[in-house]
């Protein structure tokens, strides 16, 4: 037993031999018992080169400018430099206003037509089918005053639209083309006033032509008396058709009413020029500066 005990601690002993030059070549000897030095941190990556932005950053574009219509903006001062009075500004911004709003409602007079000839024909169709010769008359009669209505409705109604789009679409760029801008708005817009009212007479006209004539054809055959429900429904007709002439006779329409409003606001404005000439002395004083190449240019305006 002893035998093996030491049999087996030379055993141990020997490893520790064998083991001992691996370890002192793993770890060297340190003779002052120091604790072993840290190995030292890799040194930081260098910081990137500065780079400038791009130049987008530096010098943002500037703002995009789209180029108005001709004619759209009314300054009373000046447009694409050439001097407008306020008087002539003022005068062309309401033309402008006049035609468009003209124009936009010109839609609905194609409707009314349309709807008054198909209500024409309705009636006249029913007049074929009735059997009583009184009810067919009445039927035709007003069954043609509304196809003819609609008829002068689309044949003589103005088309306000294309007038408007050229005149927004005018140049302004010299004296000459101002005034042939404020020239053509104000033929124009003349025009459609009296087309417009050719159309409310001559529909007014037959309004009352029809309402005061289907009385006597309708109720002659019975002697003018109200018998039935028929005879009730005539006299309600005509009088319809009466008073509807009647009023179309009396109001006038949109367009003569910016006319005649327009006409006024010319007249004003040209009393007022004329005051100001009768009175004299020194009205207002303009000046412009403009930068040139390699300097500047002023001007200066008087007026009287």
């Amino acid at each position: 037993m002893a035998g093996r005990i030491g049999a087996f601690s030379l055993l141990l002993a020997g490893l520790s031999l064998v083991g001992l030059p691996a370890a002192a070549q793993a770890q060297p000897a340190n003779p002052k018992g120091d604790p072993p030095a840290e190995a030292p941190l890799p040194p930081p990556p260098p910081d990137p080169p500065a780079t400038s932005p791009p130049e987008s950053y530096q010098n943002p574009p500037p703002p995009a400018r789209y180029p108005s219509a001709p004619g759209a903006h009314y300054p009373g001062t000046r447009d694409n430099q050439v001097l407008i009075p306020s008087r002539i500004a003022t005068r062309l911004r309401v033309l402008e206003s006049d035609l468009n709003l003209l124009a936009n409602n010109n839609a609905a007079y194609i409707v009314d037509g349309i709807v008054s000839i198909l209500f024409g024909g309705l009636a006249i169709t029913l007049g074929v089918l009735a059997d009583d010769a009184p009810v067919s008359t009445y039927l035709y009669m007003f069954g043609g005053m509304a196809i003819a209505s609609g008829t002068i409705e689309l044949a003589l109604t103005p088309n306000a639209s294309d007038p408007a789009i050229a005149f927004t679409h005018m140049p302004m760029e010299n004296v000459e083309q101002v005034r042939e801008r404020l020239e053509y708005g104000e033929t124009q817009l003349e025009r459609i006033a009296k087309r417009t009212r050719i159309v409310r007479l001559t529909n007014a006209s037959i309004n009352l032509g029809v309402g005061l004539a289907v009385i006597p054809v309708a109720l002659a055959p019975g002697g003018f008396k109200i018998e039935d429900g028929f005879d009730v429904f005539v006299i309600v007709g005509a009088a319809i058709a009466v008073v509807s002439g009647v009023i179309n006779l009396i109001i006038k329409s949109p367009a003569e009413k910016r006319w005649n409003s327009y006409k006024r606001l010319r007249t004003r404005l040209v009393e007022e020029r004329r005051r100001q000439l009768e009175q004299g002395g020194l009205s207002s004083l303009e000046w412009r500066l403009a930068p040139l190449r390699g300097g500047a240019v002023g001007s200066f305006a008087l007026r009287f």
